[in-house]
């Protein structure tokens, strides 16, 4: 891999790690040899993104939902009788 060895020549004669990591995502090198620019690319990555936010939201709501109203404060007790209208 050229990349790699160009990539280690210039650390080995001190180039700085932050003007090696802007080479390396000017020229677009990733893995696989995805363009950086690639529109396919984005659009995938943003949907990932959506999912992952949609899901942290969506799992704890749909732990919470099954709960009944009072469980969470333990034992209620509830006088017996029906309960009092309230007044309008």
């Amino acid at each position: 891999m050229q990349a790699d060895r160009e990539i280690g020549i210039r650390a080995a004669l001190g180039a700085p790690r932050a003007g090696l990591l802007g080479m390396v995502v000017r020229q677009g090198k990733m893995l696989f040899g995805i363009n950086a620019r690639d529109p396919l690319t984005f659009g995938g990555v943003a949907l990932v993104l959506l999912a992952v936010a949609f899901g942290a939201c969506v799992a704890p709501a749909l732990r919470a939902t099954p709960v009944r109203p009072l469980e969470p404060y333990g034992r209620v007790t509830v006088a017996a009788g029906p309960l009092p209208r309230p007044n309008r």
